[in-house]
């Protein structure tokens, strides 16, 4: 089924990002914060972080980044505050200091990855490329998936459950698409409706995913918004 919107990439890096556009070529949309806290605008005004909506794929800087919240521990703090805002998007570390990373982050399925600010353009696109197949190849979406319930420590009884509901939305979704020609709007409503009542809603709940539509959209990210 062909994609409906563009990936959505947050930025966070106190310097220039030199990957704006390549990212833009990838047919992204791209959003590019210099820091994660509001200003202050008044005295005694307390710190709170900026909202970044809702990203597919988010770059975090470690260094300048989150120091006046979350002090030594920097871009690591703003990692795991933005890993429980965003339990699906898929978050990198992009640093000069990998290994300020693998060995100081509390859990290491908080992130997604590594992209090291060494890497040069050639580098930075082929793994870039391996990181949008998670949006969009149902095999890497999958592995993507379990990584994150994983993370949210969901029972593996209840993660296979999903497994079975996400294989069979996929081959119904394309069954559909190929054979009936049927626009995502109307998949989705379908496989909405297909899936109704086999997918455990209380259980999910306490993951955040209150709704078949909400089980539709992570499955398949990007058929619509």
């Amino acid at each position: 089924i062909r994609n409906c919107r563009k990936l959505k990439i947050a930025i966070l890096d106190d310097h220039d990002f030199p990957y704006e556009g390549m990212l833009e070529n990838e047919g992204c949309t791209v959003k590019y914060y210099k820091k994660y806290t509001k200003d202050i605008n008044q005295p005694g005004q307390k710190l709170k972080s900026i909202s970044l909506g809702e990203p597919d794929i988010i770059f975090c800087d470690i260094n300048g980044i989150g120091e006046e919240l979350y002090k030594d521990y920097k871009g690591l703090g703003v990692i795991e505050n933005l890993r429980e805002k965003h339990p699906f998007s898929a978050i990198y570390a992009y640093t000069g200091t990998p290994g300020f990373v693998t060995t100081k982050l509390k859990k290491e399925t908080t992130i997604d990855g590594i992209f090291a600010k060494e890497w040069g353009a050639d580098d930075f696109l082929m793994n870039f490329r391996k990181a949008k197949k998670r949006f969009s190849c149902p095999s890497d979406r999958w592995v993507f998936l379990r990584s994150r319930f994983i993370h949210l420590e969901a029972s593996e009884k209840k993660i296979d459950e999903l497994r079975i509901s996400y294989v069979k939305s996929i081959l119904l979704s394309k069954k559909l698409h190929q054979q009936l020609k049927m626009s995502p709007e109307e998949i989705k409503l379908l496989i909405q409706d297909h899936e109704k009542g086999k997918i455990d809603a209380i259980y999910w709940a306490k993951f955040g995913i209150k709704s078949t539509a909400e089980i539709f959209g992570i499955f398949s990210p990007l058929i619509m918004e």
